[in-house]
Protein backbone atom coordinates (compact mmCIF):
# COMPACT_ATOMS: atom_id res chain seq x y z
CA UNK A 1 0.00 0.00 0.00
CA UNK A 2 1.37 3.39 -1.00
CA UNK A 3 2.15 5.87 1.75
CA UNK A 4 1.72 9.51 0.84
CA UNK A 5 3.78 12.36 2.23
CA UNK A 6 2.01 15.70 2.60
CA UNK A 7 3.71 18.98 1.78
CA UNK A 8 2.18 22.35 2.66
CA UNK A 9 3.37 25.94 2.32
CA UNK A 10 2.14 29.47 1.77
CA UNK A 11 1.98 30.87 -1.74
CA UNK A 12 0.46 34.17 -2.89
CA UNK A 13 -1.60 34.56 0.32
CA UNK A 14 -3.00 31.01 0.17
CA UNK A 15 -2.03 27.83 1.97
CA UNK A 16 -1.19 25.32 -0.77
CA UNK A 17 -0.64 21.60 -0.40
CA UNK A 18 0.04 18.34 -2.20
CA UNK A 19 0.30 14.60 -1.56
CA UNK A 20 3.47 12.88 -2.76
CA UNK A 21 4.08 9.22 -3.61
CA UNK A 22 7.82 8.58 -3.53
CA UNK A 23 9.52 5.63 -5.26
CA UNK A 24 11.60 3.12 -3.34
CA UNK A 25 14.76 4.36 -5.06
CA UNK A 26 15.90 7.81 -3.89
CA UNK A 27 16.88 8.77 -7.44
CA UNK A 28 13.56 8.89 -9.31
CA UNK A 29 13.52 8.59 -13.10
CA UNK A 30 11.05 11.46 -13.34
CA UNK A 31 8.70 13.67 -11.34
CA UNK A 32 5.06 13.71 -12.45
CA UNK A 33 2.49 16.30 -11.42
CA UNK A 34 -1.01 14.74 -11.52
CA UNK A 35 -3.77 17.36 -11.33
CA UNK A 36 -7.30 16.60 -10.18
CA UNK A 37 -10.51 17.77 -11.83
CA UNK A 38 -12.87 20.44 -10.50
CA UNK A 39 -14.61 19.31 -7.31
CA UNK A 40 -11.97 16.70 -6.53
CA UNK A 41 -8.66 16.93 -4.65
CA UNK A 42 -5.23 15.30 -4.40
CA UNK A 43 -6.52 12.19 -2.63
CA UNK A 44 -9.42 11.87 -5.04
CA UNK A 45 -7.07 12.07 -8.02
CA UNK A 46 -4.83 9.39 -6.53
CA UNK A 47 -7.79 7.05 -6.01
CA UNK A 48 -9.33 7.83 -9.40
CA UNK A 49 -6.20 7.40 -11.53
CA UNK A 50 -3.99 5.06 -9.48
CA UNK A 51 -1.10 6.62 -11.37
CA UNK A 52 1.30 6.20 -8.44
CA UNK A 53 0.77 2.42 -8.45
CA UNK A 54 2.04 2.13 -12.02
CA UNK A 55 4.69 4.82 -11.48
CA UNK A 56 6.41 2.64 -8.87
CA UNK A 57 7.37 0.25 -11.65
CA UNK A 58 9.07 3.16 -13.43
CA UNK A 59 10.77 4.50 -10.29
CA UNK A 60 8.86 7.76 -10.73
CA UNK A 61 7.72 10.25 -8.10
CA UNK A 62 4.07 11.30 -8.42
CA UNK A 63 2.91 14.58 -6.89
CA UNK A 64 -0.82 15.16 -6.46
CA UNK A 65 -1.36 18.91 -5.83
CA UNK A 66 -4.54 20.48 -4.44
CA UNK A 67 -6.31 23.26 -6.31
CA UNK A 68 -8.11 26.12 -4.57
CA UNK A 69 -11.80 26.30 -3.63
CA UNK A 70 -14.21 27.91 -1.19
CA UNK A 71 -14.58 24.47 0.40
CA UNK A 72 -12.41 21.32 0.29
CA UNK A 73 -14.85 19.74 -2.20
CA UNK A 74 -14.93 22.68 -4.62
CA UNK A 75 -11.27 22.83 -5.58
CA UNK A 76 -10.40 23.95 -9.10
CA UNK A 77 -7.59 25.32 -11.28
CA UNK A 78 -7.04 28.56 -13.16
CA UNK A 79 -6.42 26.86 -16.48
CA UNK A 80 -7.11 29.78 -18.82
CA UNK A 81 -10.78 30.19 -19.71
CA UNK A 82 -11.72 27.72 -16.98
CA UNK A 83 -12.65 26.96 -14.20
CA UNK A 84 -14.82 28.00 -11.25
CA UNK A 85 -13.36 29.55 -8.09
CA UNK A 86 -9.70 29.47 -9.14
CA UNK A 87 -10.50 31.29 -12.36
CA UNK A 88 -12.64 33.89 -10.55
CA UNK A 89 -9.89 34.81 -8.09
CA UNK A 90 -7.19 34.56 -10.79
CA UNK A 91 -5.28 31.97 -8.74
CA UNK A 92 -1.53 31.91 -9.39
CA UNK A 93 -1.55 28.18 -10.10
CA UNK A 94 1.36 28.19 -12.54
CA UNK A 95 3.53 29.88 -9.91
CA UNK A 96 2.29 27.47 -7.24
CA UNK A 97 3.17 24.41 -9.30
CA UNK A 98 6.63 25.80 -10.10
CA UNK A 99 7.20 26.49 -6.39
CA UNK A 100 5.89 23.03 -5.50
CA UNK A 101 8.40 21.34 -7.78
CA UNK A 102 11.22 23.35 -6.21
CA UNK A 103 10.03 22.32 -2.72
CA UNK A 104 9.80 18.65 -3.62
CA UNK A 105 13.27 18.67 -5.18
CA UNK A 106 14.74 20.38 -2.10
CA UNK A 107 12.91 18.51 0.67
CA UNK A 108 13.43 15.05 -0.80
CA UNK A 109 16.93 15.68 -2.16
CA UNK A 110 15.95 15.00 -5.77
CA UNK A 111 18.36 15.95 -8.54
CA UNK A 112 17.22 19.29 -9.97
CA UNK A 113 17.87 17.93 -13.48
CA UNK A 114 15.25 15.19 -13.06
CA UNK A 115 12.70 15.35 -15.87
CA UNK A 116 9.33 16.88 -14.98
CA UNK A 117 6.12 15.77 -16.68
CA UNK A 118 2.54 16.81 -16.00
CA UNK A 119 -0.85 15.20 -16.43
CA UNK A 120 -4.39 15.86 -15.29
CA UNK A 121 -8.03 14.85 -15.44
CA UNK A 122 -10.65 17.17 -16.94
CA UNK A 123 -9.90 20.69 -15.62
CA UNK A 124 -6.66 19.19 -14.30
CA UNK A 125 -5.77 18.30 -17.89
CA UNK A 126 -6.58 21.85 -18.94
CA UNK A 127 -4.27 23.11 -16.21
CA UNK A 128 -1.58 20.64 -17.29
CA UNK A 129 -1.67 22.19 -20.75
CA UNK A 130 -1.39 25.70 -19.32
CA UNK A 131 1.50 24.72 -17.06
CA UNK A 132 3.34 23.04 -19.94
CA UNK A 133 3.16 26.36 -21.79
CA UNK A 134 3.92 28.81 -18.97
CA UNK A 135 6.18 27.03 -16.47
CA UNK A 136 9.57 28.63 -15.83
CA UNK A 137 11.18 25.24 -16.49
CA UNK A 138 11.03 23.07 -19.57
CA UNK A 139 8.35 20.43 -19.10
CA UNK A 140 9.48 17.15 -20.65
CA UNK A 141 6.00 16.01 -21.74
CA UNK A 142 2.31 16.60 -20.97
CA UNK A 143 -0.76 14.36 -20.96
CA UNK A 144 -4.42 15.34 -20.61
CA UNK A 145 -7.30 12.98 -19.92
CA UNK A 146 -10.69 14.48 -20.85
CA UNK A 147 -9.35 18.02 -20.67
CA UNK A 148 -9.21 20.23 -23.80
CA UNK A 149 -6.82 23.16 -24.10
CA UNK A 150 -8.70 26.25 -22.88
CA UNK A 151 -5.61 28.47 -22.92
CA UNK A 152 -5.64 30.78 -25.92
CA UNK A 153 -3.38 31.51 -27.58
CA UNK A 154 -1.55 28.25 -26.90
CA UNK A 155 2.11 29.24 -27.09
CA UNK A 156 4.52 26.92 -25.24
CA UNK A 157 7.95 28.27 -24.34
CA UNK A 158 9.48 25.06 -25.69
CA UNK A 159 8.27 22.33 -28.06
CA UNK A 160 6.37 19.94 -25.78
CA UNK A 161 5.42 16.30 -26.51
CA UNK A 162 1.66 15.81 -26.01
CA UNK A 163 -0.53 12.81 -25.22
CA UNK A 164 -4.34 13.15 -25.08
CA UNK A 165 -7.13 10.71 -24.11
CA UNK A 166 -10.80 11.54 -24.72
CA UNK A 167 -14.14 9.75 -24.96
CA UNK A 168 -16.58 10.59 -27.74
CA UNK A 169 -19.51 10.34 -25.28
CA UNK A 170 -18.03 12.68 -22.68
CA UNK A 171 -20.92 14.81 -21.35
CA UNK A 172 -18.73 17.14 -19.30
CA UNK A 173 -16.05 18.18 -21.81
CA UNK A 174 -17.59 17.17 -25.15
CA UNK A 175 -15.34 15.68 -27.80
CA UNK A 176 -16.90 17.97 -30.41
CA UNK A 177 -16.63 21.01 -28.14
CA UNK A 178 -19.32 23.27 -26.72
CA UNK A 179 -21.08 23.20 -23.35
CA UNK A 180 -21.23 19.76 -21.75
CA UNK A 181 -24.72 18.45 -20.99
CA UNK A 182 -23.59 17.66 -17.43
CA UNK A 183 -21.08 20.47 -17.01
CA UNK A 184 -21.72 22.72 -14.01
CA UNK A 185 -19.30 25.40 -15.23
CA UNK A 186 -21.30 26.03 -18.45
CA UNK A 187 -18.03 26.85 -20.18
CA UNK A 188 -17.98 26.57 -23.98
CA UNK A 189 -15.06 24.18 -24.46
CA UNK A 190 -12.96 23.86 -27.61
CA UNK A 191 -13.18 20.53 -29.41
CA UNK A 192 -10.57 17.83 -29.06
CA UNK A 193 -9.71 18.26 -32.75
CA UNK A 194 -9.10 21.98 -32.18
CA UNK A 195 -6.97 21.16 -29.13
CA UNK A 196 -4.80 18.71 -31.05
CA UNK A 197 -4.54 21.08 -34.02
CA UNK A 198 -3.35 23.85 -31.69
CA UNK A 199 -0.62 21.63 -30.25
CA UNK A 200 0.40 20.33 -33.69
CA UNK A 201 0.81 23.92 -34.90
CA UNK A 202 2.55 25.13 -31.73
CA UNK A 203 5.03 22.25 -31.87
CA UNK A 204 5.72 22.61 -35.58
CA UNK A 205 4.58 19.05 -36.33
CA UNK A 206 3.75 17.70 -39.76
CA UNK A 207 0.02 18.14 -40.28
CA UNK A 208 -0.29 14.76 -41.96
CA UNK A 209 -1.06 12.17 -39.29
CA UNK A 210 -0.81 8.41 -39.08
CA UNK A 211 -3.86 6.52 -37.88
CA UNK A 212 -4.32 3.24 -36.02
CA UNK A 213 -7.51 1.44 -35.04
CA UNK A 214 -7.67 -0.53 -31.78
CA UNK A 215 -10.54 -2.99 -31.35
CA UNK A 216 -12.03 -4.05 -28.01
CA UNK A 217 -10.81 -7.48 -26.84
CA UNK A 218 -14.36 -8.80 -26.38
CA UNK A 219 -18.01 -7.94 -27.04
CA UNK A 220 -18.69 -7.09 -23.38
CA UNK A 221 -16.57 -3.92 -23.52
CA UNK A 222 -18.61 -0.70 -23.55
CA UNK A 223 -15.91 1.04 -25.59
CA UNK A 224 -15.69 -0.95 -28.82
CA UNK A 225 -12.91 0.89 -30.66
CA UNK A 226 -10.21 3.49 -30.21
CA UNK A 227 -8.75 5.71 -32.92
CA UNK A 228 -5.09 6.58 -32.39
CA UNK A 229 -3.76 9.63 -34.22
CA UNK A 230 -0.05 10.42 -34.28
CA UNK A 231 1.75 13.54 -35.51
CA UNK A 232 5.47 13.68 -36.19
CA UNK A 233 8.06 16.38 -35.53
CA UNK A 234 11.63 15.86 -36.75
CA UNK A 235 10.91 12.17 -37.46
CA UNK A 236 9.65 11.55 -33.91
CA UNK A 237 6.05 11.03 -32.79
CA UNK A 238 5.39 14.22 -30.85
CA UNK A 239 1.59 14.54 -30.49
CA UNK A 240 -0.67 11.50 -29.97
CA UNK A 241 -4.38 11.25 -29.24
CA UNK A 242 -6.47 8.24 -28.21
CA UNK A 243 -10.14 8.73 -29.11
CA UNK A 244 -12.37 6.23 -27.29
CA UNK A 245 -15.66 5.67 -29.13
CA UNK A 246 -18.42 5.47 -26.53
CA UNK A 247 -16.07 6.50 -23.72
CA UNK A 248 -17.20 8.92 -21.03
CA UNK A 249 -15.53 11.33 -18.60
CA UNK A 250 -13.31 8.60 -17.19
CA UNK A 251 -9.68 7.50 -16.78
CA UNK A 252 -8.78 4.70 -19.26
CA UNK A 253 -7.64 1.53 -17.56
CA UNK A 254 -9.46 2.23 -14.30
CA UNK A 255 -12.97 1.08 -13.34
CA UNK A 256 -15.47 3.88 -12.83
CA UNK A 257 -17.55 3.71 -9.64
CA UNK A 258 -19.54 6.82 -10.58
CA UNK A 259 -21.97 5.86 -13.38
CA UNK A 260 -22.88 9.48 -14.13
CA UNK A 261 -19.38 9.93 -15.60
CA UNK A 262 -20.16 7.52 -18.43
CA UNK A 263 -18.45 4.45 -19.83
CA UNK A 264 -14.96 3.51 -18.72
CA UNK A 265 -12.50 1.95 -21.15
CA UNK A 266 -10.78 -0.55 -18.88
CA UNK A 267 -8.94 -2.38 -21.65
CA UNK A 268 -6.71 0.59 -22.48
CA UNK A 269 -4.06 1.22 -19.81
CA UNK A 270 -3.59 4.99 -19.88
CA UNK A 271 -1.13 4.92 -17.00
CA UNK A 272 1.29 2.59 -18.74
CA UNK A 273 0.92 4.35 -22.09
CA UNK A 274 1.51 7.68 -20.36
CA UNK A 275 4.59 6.55 -18.45
CA UNK A 276 6.08 4.92 -21.55
CA UNK A 277 5.46 8.19 -23.40
CA UNK A 278 6.99 10.30 -20.61
CA UNK A 279 10.00 8.00 -20.43
CA UNK A 280 10.86 8.74 -24.07
CA UNK A 281 11.55 12.38 -23.26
Amino acid sequence: MTEFTKIQFGHNEHVRSAEIALPINNSPSMLILALHGTGSDAQGMAEFSQLHATARQYNATVVYPNGLGRTPISRSWNAGDCCSYAKKIDAHDVGFLDALIDRVFAEFDIDANTRVCVTGMSAGGMMAYRFACESVRQISAVCSVAGPAVLRPLVPRYPTPVLHFHGTDDEFTPYAGGVGAKSLSRVHFPSVEDTIAAWVAANGCDRQRTEELLQAPNAACTVKRIDVHRYVRNDETFVTSFIMHGGGHTWPGQPCTMPFLGNACEWLDANRLMLDFFQQW
